[in-house]
């Protein structure tokens, strides 16, 4: 195998990151899907929507049947759900739900008007980062509603990746091509602009437990970039990892835990996860975890969760954010087809559980991997 640290990085082709945040890469076009079901008219006018059954036995708590995940965010007592119709596959019309993950029933859904990447909740609102034929787009919605209330437009560069999204020092931060933006809360109005590199294609974002730092990830469009600690009132440098990564994009990074946080890094047909240290930026070699370029490290309150489709459970496990030491395996639960959907409250998702690559499955956060901070967060697919 060869070390995806000595690769040769390969160009970023348009392939667009699901999320979030904070999760494999799917692959969508932008052309509109001829499934036989109709995508909504508009706002809050759901369609065919899926129903969860409850299986008999172990295992699951809940499954949706037929369709296909696309992404998950949870905060503040709201699931949502990111999906497609089985017909649509990954075409648009791109759909999103509240989720009720005590019944499974699916609200108030809204048809995206791009590729949906990552949702987060920041001063009152929801907030939707997606990629779209014209660049990258923010959709501010009604948390309890989803209704429309505004559009932020961002500038990703001829990359065509999605904006990556962070609140840090209330703010609402994006980083998109070589810019990371400052937005204002709760109106979403641009307060400043910063230069994340130069040489910057594109670009992913995480923070801090107290959101008074962030962290980016970026990567030239030859692939090469590096990973950055940013004050998060002033978004001056603070360090800034010492050797070059190679890769076919930025480096996915995760919310820190402490002094510590993960890289996720497609390399091409391989990845890896790491460790990195802070404030030094040092990555950890002794963690890292060779897999596909799915392989993903996600840090959700606390807790580390590394997922790959497919990966058994070297690959596939809840565990120390600090150590990468495993805490308990969840390939069982993700089996030959599935993949880490999303982390929050008492629940995980995974996608694709059919062999088609459709189906959600609900399961309960295993005792070891939920300790009392456990509360809240998510991590998308």
């Amino acid at each position: 195998m060869i070390s995806p640290r000595t690769k040769s990085p390969l160009r970023a082709g348009r392939w667009v990151r699901t999320a979030t945040g904070v999760a494999t890469i799917a692959l969508l076009s932008a052309g509109c899907g001829n499934g036989s079901a109709s995508p909504p008219t508009g706002t809050n006018s759901p369609t065919s929507l899926p129903v969860a059954t409850s299986p008999a036995g172990g295992g699951a708590v809940l499954t949706w049947d037929g369709i296909i995940g696309q992404g998950m965010a949870v905060a503040d007592g709201h699931t949502y759900l990111a999906w497609n119709h089985k017909g649509w596959k990954y075409t648009q019309p791109n759909l999103l739900s509240l989720l009720d993950p005590k019944t499974g029933r699916l609200s108030d859904t809204v048809q995206l008007a791009g590729a949906f990447h990552q949702a987060l909740e920041a001063g009152g609102s929801l907030w939707v980062a997606e990629s779209t034929p014209s660049g990258g787009l923010l959709e501010r919605r009604n948390p309890n509603t989803l209704a429309l209330i505004g559009k932020v437009s961002i500038d990703v560069g001829p990359s065509g990746f999605a904006p990556s999204m962070a609140t840090a020092s209330g703010s609402l931060w994006v980083a998109g091509g070589k810019t990371l933006t400052r937005l204002s809360l709760p109106d979403g109005g641009v307060l400043a602009g910063y230069t994340i590199s130069d040489q910057a294609g594109s670009s992913s974002l995480g923070h801090d437990s107290g959101e008074t730092q962030l962290v980016v990830g970026w990567a030239s469009p030859g692939g090469v970039g590096g990973v950055q600690l940013r004050d998060g009132r002033s978004a001056s440098v603070i360090a800034q990892s010492s050797e070059p990564l190679f890769g076919v994009a930025a480096p996915f990074v995760s919310d820190i835990s402490g002094n510590t946080m993960w890289i996720s890094e497609p390399t091409g047909n391989m990845g890896y996860v790491e460790n990195m240290r802070l404030p030094s930026m040092q990555a950890q070699h002794s963690t890292m975890i060779e897999g596909s370029n799915g392989i993903r490290a996600r840090i959700v309150a606390g807790v580390l969760w590394v997922s790959q489709q497919a990966g058994g459970p070297k690959s596939n496990f809840c565990g120390d954010p600090a150590t990468g030491m495993p805490w308990a395996a969840l390939s069982g639960d993700l089996g030959a087809t599935g993949r880490l959907g999303g982390v929050g409250g008492v629940y995980f998702y995974v996608f694709g559980t059919a062999g088609d690559g459709t189906g959600i499955a609900q399961f309960n956060i295993p005792s070891s991997c939920r300790p009392s901070t456990l509360t809240g967060g998510t991590a998308s697919a």
